[in-house]
């Protein structure tokens, strides 16, 4: 079972949707899904619109999202099969991954999650304030590591009485490091 939206039960084809009639049971259909899944591809898109209008609106979404990046996932796997699994030296043609596309489907996993999570229990993820606190936390690991770095460098100096020792200081142009006597 798939559990993004909507969850895909058994193998492709998907000749079989479960859709539950009302507004408010995101997920209900689960168990019918899983019985019919042992005969065909079952699809059951988990909606949370209020209306039934609202529910045809979401289901025409969720058809055009799947059908937009269908070919996106194909190249995205032949990459990471090719060059992030093996490394393999040929490119197949169409492995290019452009970055608006990619960022197309990023934006369509996080616009689904929180379409999932808002349903289930009202919860929506900020997922810029995700991205600040990564980088945020990153930032002062690095200052860490720095300050840590000056500290060793210094008490190897006053062990050594000496004012000469770089210990893989960062060189001026920033590409690369520099070793004591290099």
């Amino acid at each position: 079972m798939n559990v993004g939206n909507p969850r895909m039960y058994g193998n492709k084809p998907y000749f079989v949707a479960v859709i539950r009639g009302g507004p408010g049971a995101a997920g209900e259909m689960a168990p019918v899904a899983r019985e019919l899944s042992l005969n065909t591809g079952v699809l059951e898109p988990l909606q949370t619109a209020e209306t039934v209008e609202k529910q045809v609106e979401e289901l025409q979404d969720i058809k055009e999202k799947i059908n937009n990046s269908e070919s996106l996932l194909i190249r995205l796997k032949r990459y990471r099969d090719t060059r992030l699994a093996h490394h393999d030296a040929i490119v197949p043609s169409d492995a290019s991954l452009p970055y608006g596309e990619v960022n197309k489907l990023v934006e369509y996993v996080k616009s689904t999650y929180n379409s999932l999570t808002k349903g289930h229990d009202r919860s929506v993820t900020s997922f810029e304030w995700l991205t600040h606190d990564a980088e945020r936390h990153t930032s002062e690991v690095v200052r860490i590591m720095r300050e840590e770095r000056d500290k060793t460098i210094q008490r190897v100096k006053e062990i050594y009485n000496t004012t000469s020792i770089s210990l893989l200081k960062p060189s001026t142009d920033g590409n690369s490091a520099t070793t004591p006597g290099a």
